[in-house]
């Protein structure tokens, strides 16, 4: 199997670790190297035009985030480019320790998110997933999200005429 990628920013320098390492043995196995002609690719049109990319604050919304990513492993990614202020990993539900595939990385300046946001564009991968970067939204403030709340949970005057009476719904 190709377990282990391992990218040089020169070719020659990849050359050169080909000749030193294939053949050696690392934890009993033999190390085969092969050059990767693959390119990487702009990122397809359908998915430049669904990425938010209009700046807001300095928090960067991550999408695609292998299930077995940490924290941690997001702070190592990111703090690569500035002071990262935040890190959230919203999980699936209490208790279950999963989270929900996405996070949050908010950095102390916008320039160090912007920084993030430029350099991981189209070709930054996590556990062999490529990750989806864009602005977060601005937070809503407490008044908005009451409302946005009360949309889905309260219900509509019709609703409230509809009872239900043995399976049979009286209007």
């Amino acid at each position: 199997s190709s377990g282990i990628n391992a990218e040089w920013p020169l070719r020659p320098g990849a050359k050169d670790a080909m000749k030193k390492l294939n053949g050696k043995l690392l934890h009993d196995y033999a190390v085969e190297l092969k050059l990767s002609e693959k390119q990487i690719s702009k990122v397809p049109e359908t998915v430049e035009k669904t990425r938010n990319l209009k700046e807001g604050s300095a928090k960067l919304l991550v999408k695609n985030v292998p299930f077995e990513t940490t924290k941690k492993d997001l702070r190592k990614l990111f703090s690569a480019f500035g002071d990262v202020k935040h890190i959230r990993l919203p999980k699936k539900l209490a208790g279950t320790g999963d989270h929900r595939g996405f996070a949050f990385v908010e950095y102390s300046s916008l320039a160090e998110a912007r920084k993030a946001f430029e350099a991981t564009g189209d070709s930054t991968h996590i556990y062999g997933r490529r990750l989806v970067v864009e602005w977060a939204k601005e937070d809503a403030t407490v008044a908005e999200m009451r409302e946005k709340t009360a949309e889905i949970f309260v219900p509509t005057a019709i609703e409230k005429k509809k009872k239900t009476l043995d399976g049979i719904v009286i209007t």
